[in-house]
């Protein structure tokens, strides 16, 4: 690799180096041995060594320079801050906290796309009272739910086909029924279809809550109903009558006093 290349470079430049001091001393040692001077070879090739062309940059550049500290650790897998500088030599190493931070920080949390997490903030369901004229059974969205009552039912926001029913031929409703997210709605409806009662009595009658002139009618819900002949200001009979569940009848008192389809 080039980094095996530039370590026998260098080591062959110290070699060079070494040989070249040697000779130095060997030749200093000639000049000098005839006056008397003493030479250390030691210090010589200690400071030859020791000095600039080989320790320092030179050599821990080469060791720990662009071929292991370069773009291939100090690229975008991480961070250049996660290169912290090696007080011994001057030269990169690299900091696990910091290049454990850089890789967690950038490529998991990259990885979670926040967007994608659906988060609930509020109800989802809201609450549906029925409120029927009659007893009937009740489907949701065509499944069968049992017999309707005043009790709440939770469904999920939105629109729901609601249906009651008594039987074939008799009473039926059906109605779609938004639900909206945590309210309460409150839906009225009525299984018997109002018959028309026309008033064939001399006297004007009181029937329930209306009141019936000779000749007119009036639409009642079928079943008990209290008849008052009102004459003038006085009421001067009643008597209980059914009204049958047909589209219309006629009330009369011949053969009695009744509502006759």
């Amino acid at each position: 690799s080039d980094a095996q290349r530039r370590r026998l470079r260098l080591l062959g430049g110290a070699i060079a180096v070494t040989a070249t001091v040697g000779g130095g001393w060997f030749a200093a040692g000639r000049l000098f041995g005839a006056t008397g001077a003493r030479v250390e070879p030691d210090a010589a090739i200690d400071s030859a060594i020791d000095g600039p062309a080989i320790d320092g940059p030179a050599i821990d550049a080469a060791i720990d320079g662009p071929a292991i500290d370069g773009p291939a650790i100090d690229g975008p897998a991480i961070d250049g801050a996660a290169i912290a500088r090696r007080p011994d030599t001057g030269t990169s190493r690299i900091d696990p906290t910091v290049v454990t931070l850089a890789i967690d920080g950038g490529a998991i949390d990259a990885s979670i796309d926040a967007a994608a997490i659906a988060v609930v903030t509020g109800p989802v369901t809201g609450t549906v009272v029925l409120e029927f004229d009659a007893w009937c059974d009740l489907t949701i969205d065509d499944r069968p739910a049992g017999r309707a009552s005043r009790a709440p039912i939770e469904l999920a926001a939105g629109a729901h086909r609601l249906a009651c029913s008594q039987g074939l031929g008799l009473g039926s409703w059906t109605q779609t029924v938004d639900v909206i997210a945590g309210k309460r709605t409150v839906v009225k409806g009525s299984l018997v279809a109002p018959v028309v009662v026309e008033n064939r009595l001399r006297d004007t009658v009181r029937l329930r809550d209306r009141t019936v002139a000779p000749g007119q009618t009036a639409e009642l819900r079928p079943g008990p109903v209290r008849v008052d002949r009102i004459r003038g200001d006085e009421v001067i009979a009643d008597r209980w009558v059914t009204i049958p569940r047909v589209a219309r009848c006629v009330l009369r008192d011949t053969p009695s006093l009744d509502c006759y389809p």
